[in-house]
């Protein structure tokens, strides 16, 4: 029995869309591959971690022949004899990588991130030909949210159609002309809210032939609570679900018809937010925009080997200067510093995590001998490290310059005067117009990211255009 009375909810025209296996698919796009029936996974580069680097995307051909999940290892990748006898010579004579495996018809790409950043904005302005901006919201860089309450009529005025057919005949020509356009399946959820059109795109659409599913309030209790294991449904991760579990929570349903007071005591308004969701209700408008205020900024780094102490201080020194460029960019000064200093394996510890307060600056030289400092109190002195930190946070937004009375005023003015200019010669020609010589040591690691995006390559690096199709199925 419902818990909520669905007349007086407000039904809106969700459409909750995600591209089929975005990064494999923009990969098998450009070789003139078809992305569903393609082997081909986008392994990042092996510096970045350990022993061959991870699976960032595996297209649905990968995952069902070879069992590939995304973040697998690439030494957990299936390979020929032959193929790994290639990589091997490319690897000695430090030549390009070979990517595809002629014997088991399989691709192994490294990533492209400036690529696929284009392809989701070709994709979005695909999308705006059926909404206007304001009514949609690009969810990640594969999955946007379309409300297209305003629109269905217009494209489908005939009223001889049900709001449920319309809706489905809209999303399969959104799908036609992503498809046809662009080369790219996209999967539908539809829905009465954003949940709704949520859910029925993770749970059916995505096993459905025809890549679409619709779920309404209608079906809260057919569809919504019979969600399982916990961990399927939205927004709850195996953590949460255990702690649902030892309240006796072991299934959606439960989780709907359980007492709201007792979710909102044990969880704040979280509590409340998980009983709507398994209730089918989101109140959410997606024209309403949220803008949240940033009160810190962080940057953190898997590092490509061990490092140890007087190696780390030159990659604590390049994270700070930069990190603490994106607060200059705000305009604003950090008032804490947060250091996270993560140990390599088998050291016997796992690092540590410390917190300094400071005057507020957003002073590069500042900001880089507090972290030093940070780092020379707490680090044990000889493990060897593999991951880093930093964070800026408690920001004020001020241009006023707060002078500090045991240093040279001059000084600190000629400092500021100097972090700007850096800054404005880095903004019109780029991170690596200008660095520290220090940056070139072969331990350095500034240079090499400038050109990443979200961590991973952003070139065309593995690209063997030709006519590669030949190899596919």
């Amino acid at each position: 029995m419902s818990n909520f009375d669905y007349a007086k909810e407000k039904v809106q025209d969700i459409f909750m869309i995600d591209v089929k296996s975005f990064y494999a698919s923009c990969e098998c796009v450009a070789r003139g591959l078809d992305p569903l029936t393609t082997r081909l996974v986008v392994l990042s580069h092996a510096e970045n971690t350990s022993r061959g680097g991870l699976v960032l995307a595996a297209s649905p051909a990968a995952k069902k022949d070879f069992g590939v999940t995304n973040v697998m290892r690439g030494r957990d990748l299936p390979i020929s004899k032959s193929f790994y006898k290639a990589l091997s010579i490319a690897e000695a004579k430090k030549k390009p990588l070979p990517i595809y495996d002629e014997a088991l018809k399989f691709y192994r790409v490294p990533p492209r991130m400036r690529y696929y950043v284009k392809e989701n904005m070709k994709i979005n302005d695909i999308f705006k030909e059926f909404t206007a901006p304001m009514d949609m919201h690009p969810y990640s860089i594969d999955e946007t949210i379309l409300d297209v309450s305003a629109s269905l009529n217009y494209f489908y005025p005939e009223n001889e159609l049900s709001r449920y057919q319309k809706r489905d005949l809209l999303a399969r020509e959104i799908q036609l002309k992503v498809y046809r356009k662009l080369g790219f399946y996209v999967t539908i959820g539809i829905g009465d809210n954003v949940i709704l059109a949520k859910l029925a795109m993770d749970n059916e659409a995505k096993h459905n032939r025809t890549m679409r599913a619709q779920w309404t309030y209608a079906d809260v209790e057919a569809k919504v609570w019979a969600i399982k294991p916990l961990t399927d449904f939205w927004s709850i991760g195996s953590r949460m679900s255990k702690r649902f579990e030892a309240m006796g929570i072991l299934s959606i349903r439960d989780l709907a018809n359980y007492d709201f007071h007792k979710l909102h005591q044990k969880f704040g308004i979280v509590g409340l937010e998980y009983y709507h969701h398994a209730n089918g209700i989101d109140r959410t408008v997606v024209s309403h925009k949220y803008q949240p205020k940033v009160n810190s900024l962080s940057n953190n780094q898997i590092l490509p080997k061990d490092y140890d102490d007087k190696e780390f201080l030159l990659i604590l020194q390049e994270q700070a200067a930069q990190t603490i460029s994106r607060v200059r960019k705000r305009g604003a000064k950090a008032a804490s510093i947060h250091l996270y200093v993560g140990y390599a394996r088998g050291q016997g510890e796992r690092g540590f995590s410390r917190q300094l307060k400071i005057a507020p600056t957003n002073s590069t030289a500042v900001v880089i001998k507090a972290t030093e400092r940070l780092f020379k109190k707490f680090y044990n002195g000889h493990s060897k490290i593999r991951h880093i930190g930093i964070s800026f946070g408690h920001l004020t937004y001020t241009d006023e310059l707060q002078l500090d009375l045991f240093s040279d005023p001059l000084e600190q003015i000629k400092g500021e005067r100097l972090d700007q200019a850096v800054d404005e010669i880095r903004l019109k020609y780029g991170f690596t117009s200008i660095f520290k010589a220090a940056s070139l040591k072969d331990f350095g690691t500034s240079l090499s990211r400038a050109n990443s995006v979200g961590g991973h390559a952003g070139g065309t690096d593995g690209m063997e255009m030709g006519k590669p199709s030949k190899h596919a199925d």
